[in-house]
């Protein structure tokens, strides 16, 4: 899968432009949700402030903290 694009980043926030057909979060039969790919594409956990449904695409705001 290509890379999530990110719109805006600081320390805290994450703004992206979520690709429709992705689910935001796992759940049954989601085998790569957003958020997991985010946080392996990152190398940080992230944690979506709001959801949209798998078929919307749509700019999304994540919390984030980097791995330490």
């Amino acid at each position: 899968m290509k890379e999530i694009p990110i719109i805006y980043e600081n320390d805290e926030i994450l703004v992206i432009n979520k690709p429709a057909g992705l689910a935001v979060q796992g759940g049954q039969g989601v085998r790569n949700p957003m958020d997991k790919l985010l946080a392996q594409q990152l190398g940080a956990k992230v944690y979506p402030v709001h959801r949209l449904d798998k078929v919307t695409g749509g700019v999304m705001v994540f919390v984030w903290k980097f791995m330490i």
